[in-house]
């Protein structure tokens, strides 16, 4: 009987349980697809692609003096003149030079993303209160993403239901974005396939 009573609680909470997820509205939005669309986006990318632009600048001289100071090394194997200290310590720089290139892409890149996120949040800070915002307005309950990190989350949602809103339209009225008419088809959410079909 003590066994019992835990298993008949467990099943009435879960039948609760199962009553309150058919009440939720659920909200399908990709935020990705409307930061992409936000004015500070662009203002972002033209910081972004000057800071590239700088780091590409410096990464490009030091390409130059790698390339100048291989073509050095294979001048000197062709002289009998030239020591083999002055060769070594040329390969050397050039091995520092190559190792500095290598180094300079990878935290160029760390910073370049660094920078983004950075220079990104405003408008990602406006665009959760706008959800937020959009999602009491609308009564819904949860809001979901389709993809996070190029990976499905939702498979599947019936769109036809009152209970689950692509609130994707909706949320570029809220921001003051405009779509144009010929790409509102291209921007409104497909509904999720299943997998298998």
């Amino acid at each position: 009987m003590t066994f019992r009573l835990p298993l008949f609680l467990l099943a009435l909470l879960a039948a609760s349980g199962v009553a309150q997820a058919q009440n939720l509205k659920v909200g399908v939005l990709d935020p990705d697809l409307i930061v992409v669309r936000m004015p500070e986006y662009e203002q972002v990318r033209g910081q972004i692609a000057q800071l590239e632009a700088q780091i590409g600048a410096t990464l490009q001289a030091k390409q130059d003096s790698a390339v100048a100071i291989n073509n050095e090394l294979r001048a000197m194997a062709d002289s009998p003149v030239v020591s083999a200290g002055a060769r070594e310590e040329k390969q050397a720089n050039l091995q520092r030079l190559v190792g500095e290139l290598q180094n300079g892409e990878e935290q160029g890149l760390r910073y370049l993303s660094d920078q983004e996120v950075r220079l990104l949040q405003p408008a990602l800070i406006r665009l959760n209160t706008a959800i937020q915002e959009l999602a009491e307005e609308m009564g819904i309950d949860l809001v979901m993403t389709p993809v996070a990190n190029n990976a499905p989350v939702l498979l599947y949602a019936n769109f036809d239901s009152d209970r689950v809103v692509d609130m994707t339209m909706p949320l570029f009225a809220k921001l003051g974005i405009e779509i144009p008419e010929e790409g509102e088809a291209a921007v409104e959410m497909s509904t999720p396939v299943p997998p298998g079909n």
